[in-house]
């Protein structure tokens, strides 16, 4: 039977007169309090070891909590970091990308205008040389014109001069575009082809006649008036 602290306090011994409490009720409940103490003894060896044994698994629990905050503040501080380098880097490549495309814009356009520079000069250029060169080396006609003829007709050679008539009046330049026409639709030439350099106020004029060469004008003159006659 288990025993209280307050069995104990409570506990009553006979008392026989003039020989004290009786030596075996004492002896029992002394044996009970050693074996119920005994088993209190080793109840708590027992729960301090569960004790101990709990303190250490906190302990551990503890450390693992420690080190798993160390670890996700570590990752994090990391994490941040990383990003960190990370946006620099992209920042700086942007940049130097952005800085690339600039110059490569720059020469672009630099280019560009050296190109268009290069063209305009080509262009006048050529307009010079067509303006200068073909007419330089054009074939030159002397005419002979009668105005408000019957008919436009190239007439024939007096000595080195072609003779023509024209149905137009010498007024506000008519004759003189009257003769590029005929002299153009005989030769088989554009009207343009056909410029008068002098005497645009007389019947006598010289002609330039562009695309053609001599040789061909006049072999050209030679079977129209060989037709007409």
């Amino acid at each position: 039977m288990r025993i209280s602290p307050l069995d104990i306090r409570q506990q009553q011994f006979s008392v026989k007169w003039f020989r004290g409490f009786d030596v075996h009720e004492v002896d029992a409940f002394l044996d009970d309090v050693a074996e119920d103490y005994e088993t209190v003894l080793k109840e708590n060896a027992q729960l301090k070891e569960q004790v101990s044994t709990f303190e250490d698994r906190a302990r551990g629990l503890a450390e693992r909590e420690r080190a798993l905050q160390d670890t996700l503040v570590t990752t994090h501080r990391l994490g941040d970091e990383m990003k960190a380098t990370s946006r620099r880097e992209a920042d700086l490549l942007l940049r130097e990308a952005e800085l690339r495309s600039e110059k490569v814009i720059e020469e672009g356009r630099a280019e560009e205008a050296r190109i268009r520079s290069e063209i305009q000069t080509l262009r006048r250029v050529r307009r010079q040389l067509i303006e200068d060169f073909p007419r330089a080396e054009a074939p030159r006609l002397s005419l002979r014109v009668q105005p408000r003829a019957s008919r436009n007709e190239i007439v024939g050679w007096q000595d080195a001069t072609l003779r023509l008539r024209v149905t137009a009046a010498p007024v506000a330049g008519a004759a003189n575009t009257a003769v590029a026409r005929l002299l153009a639709k005989s030769l088989g030439v554009p009207p343009s082809s056909v410029s008068i350099v002098s005497g645009l106020q007389g019947r006598t004029k010289i002609v330039e006649i562009a695309g053609l060469g001599h040789a061909e004008i006049q072999r050209r003159l030679d079977t129209i008036l060989t037709r007409a006659s």
